[in-house]
């Protein structure tokens, strides 16, 4: 079952859609701000809902930098960031759209490998932490998740059969010309790529 925060002062609406969720969805309910920070602080949830939340939390809503998905449920027409729906709406309609939204970010979050405090979608191939995006080509990425998987240092052959697959005039130059490359890009990261006393690489 999927965890879904929810931000709202009119709990008895919540109470409604349960009957619609059954056993997909778990709703975990707050009606005070500092409540909804502490939940996304020490659980996981798949997507968190903010019901007409006043102006001045908006703010405090951008600040929490979320990378889940962020439900609106407005009764005024207004301009903001994530999914909007406007007030009334269909339950079921609500409900379908919110399944398809959790299970969207759960299968996306299924392609993404978590590398110290930083993320990398195995999809778009971009390595983030917070506001920061680093940007990988294809076989940087397969470097990338081939050093992350393994507990220890990996064999430049192990590396160029799992990356390029052994293909013919593919070379250990070939490798170190993209582990420097990849290098480069981690440079101000944390990650470090080392090569050990035995000529193989690690990550740490």
């Amino acid at each position: 079952m999927h965890k879904v925060l929810v931000y709202t002062k009119q709990l008895e609406v919540f109470e409604q859609i349960k009957q619609f969720v059954k056993n997909d969805i778990e709703f975990v309910i707050c009606n005070h701000f500092v409540d909804t920070r502490a939940n996304l602080q020490g659980c996981e949830f798949s997507a968190v809902i903010f019901d007409d939340p006043k102006d001045s939390k908006l703010p405090k809503i951008k600040d929490l930098k979320l990378v889940l998905p962020v439900i609106y449920l407005w009764s005024k027409p207004i301009l903001s960031e994530g999914v909007v729906f406007q007030k009334p709406f269909n339950l079921f309609d609500f409900v379908s759209s919110l399944k398809k939204i959790v299970e969207n970010y759960e299968k996306r979050k299924s392609e993404t490998l978590k590398i110290g405090l930083w993320s990398l979608d195995k999809f778009s191939k971009k390595l983030s932490y917070e506001d920061k995006e680093i940007q990988l080509n294809d076989k940087e990425c397969q470097l990338l998740i081939c050093l992350t998987n393994s507990n220890d240092c990996v064999e430049k052959d192990e590396i160029l059969h799992e990356v390029w697959g052994y293909v013919d005039g593919i070379s250990t130059h070939t490798l170190e010309t993209h582990i420097y490359m990849l290098r480069q890009k981690l440079e101000y990261t944390g990650l470090e790529i080392v090569l050990d006393s035995k000529g193989r690489y690690g990550l740490k």
